[in-house]
């Protein structure tokens, strides 16, 4: 494998997804839905023009396209990047492996978590459960700091909100507070 080449079993066929949510080929197709559905509606409907090539660096970015397949003409330029973008990059980075296909996911949660929607459905994920099993794999530590199953984009902002040292909360403790269903319901 030459040098900046990612191993094809790095990101797996979306379509092991139809084999089952258990299966580990299905667990593996996630990154690559989610990097398939981010890369799509990129290009499609200019979902994230504030994030050129998602905040990667142009190499990183075409190693992105190949593997995935993909076919994407992005914004090359944007006015500026969201600060929270790329504090959110660096806040799954750093619970990452290290490994490229791990930074492109991160950049792609980052990505989605600018976007309406709940973040699974921003990823093109199936359900809750899938975007955990996803985050689980690829930002552990960070994926086991949720302890009450928090939303994930609260969550990611929450964590965001404590590194720059003030309280997101209105009370003391979540279950105290009056948005505890808000940031805690089930979808």
């Amino acid at each position: 494998m030459t040098a900046g080449a990612v191993a094809p079993s790095a990101l797996a066929s979306p379509d092991a997804i139809s084999e089952g949510s258990g299966s580990r080929a299905a667990e593996a197709a996630l990154p690559r839905k989610a990097l398939h559905h981010v890369l799509s509606r990129f290009a499609s409907l200019g979902a994230f023009p504030c994030v050129p090539r998602l905040g990667l660096e142009e190499e990183s970015f075409e190693r992105l396209l190949a593997a995935c397949d993909a076919e994407c003409t992005p914004p090359r330029h944007a006015i500026g990047i969201p600060e929270d973008f790329r504090e959110l990059v660096s806040l799954l980075v750093e619970s990452g492996d290290g490994s490229e296909p791990t930074r492109w996911v991160a950049h792609a949660v980052a990505a989605a978590c600018l976007a309406d929607d709940h973040l699974w459905r921003d990823l093109g994920l199936s359900d809750r459960q899938e975007l955990a099993r996803l985050l689980e794999r690829h930002f552990r530590p960070l994926y086991e700091r949720n302890v009450d199953d928090m939303r994930w984009k609260k969550f990611f902002y929450k964590q965001l909100c404590e590194r720059a040292g003030f309280r997101a909360c209105k009370a003391p403790s979540c279950r105290e507070c009056s948005d505890y269903a808000i940031c805690f319901a089930k979808e």
